[in-house]
């Protein structure tokens, strides 16, 4: 693959002098090349282990720990992965996911998108008290405002010393997923009576990478999302400006 610089000189030399300029253009021209290097990336890994690159291996597509746990709690990976789509020419799948389960006598599911092998989305864990994960912006719990008494609210929020060390999500809730899948939480807020439970962030994959794919990506890439652009270079594509803009 061509060095970033490269990629971005011959995106904007698509562009005319002032579009070149602007920074709306240099945005959209940055995201396609981020787009392309991960695009290349993910076929060369599943070239790397031998799969067609039209198909979704389950080790291609990740989400967020807790979803991925939700999955395999829910046993719907099958109709996970029939809802992911990808092409020859855009190996990362995109789709839209919503399904409902009921696990024992928990009715639960999960619905939203599939973008570029990344499944982000709500999980409605119980209707009462109404109580959710979110991912985005950042994964935490959400426990709704009229679901619990003041008291009750009050009690859930920061500990005396401002720290959650050591707090897991089963000091909050009880819930069958959460007995098995018992996460740290990172920050407990109380937003106008509305619980908010932050949880770590990142991304796992939803099964093993193939050694052999995880050979064909840089050594510092991340392993919940191998085909992702690398820390440093999402911060050389932020960092390039056209050598017009450099020189002024």
């Amino acid at each position: 693959m061509d060095s970033i610089d490269n990629l971005l000189t011959d995106e904007i030399a698509l562009l005319s002098a002032e579009q070149s300029s602007n920074a709306l253009y240099l945005s959209r021209a940055k995201s396609r090349v981020a787009r392309r290097i991960r695009a290349e990336r993910a076929r060369a890994m599943l070239e790397a282990a031998d799969v067609a690159f039209a198909s979704v291996p389950t080790w291609m597509l990740s989400a967020h720990p807790f979803v991925a746990e939700w999955i395999g709690w829910a046993s719907c990976l099958p109709m996970i992965v029939a809802a992911a789509q990808a092409t020859g020419d855009q190996p990362l799948s995109s789709g839209s996911v919503e399904v409902r389960r009921t696990v024992g006598a928990r009715a639960t599911s999960l619905c939203g998108g599939i973008y570029m092998g990344t499944l982000t989305g709500v999980v409605a864990l119980s209707e009462r008290p109404v109580c959710q994960y979110i991912d985005e912006p950042t994964p935490k719990i959400v426990i709704a405002r009229s679901a619990l008494p003041g008291t009750v609210i009050a009690s859930m929020g920061e500990p005396s010393d401002g720290s959650n060390r050591g707090r897991r999500l089963s000091d909050i809730i009880d819930h069958p997923l959460v007995a098995a899948f018992d996460p740290p939480i990172t920050s407990v807020a109380n937003a106008d009576g509305t619980i908010e439970i932050a949880l770590e962030p990142g991304y796992t994959t939803l099964a093993p990478v193939p050694v052999a794919a995880m050979r064909v990506v840089p050594p510092d890439a991340d392993p919940g999302r191998p085909w992702g652009l690398t820390p440093r270079e999402l911060e050389a594509i932020r960092a390039w400006m056209p050598t017009a803009v450099r020189e002024r």
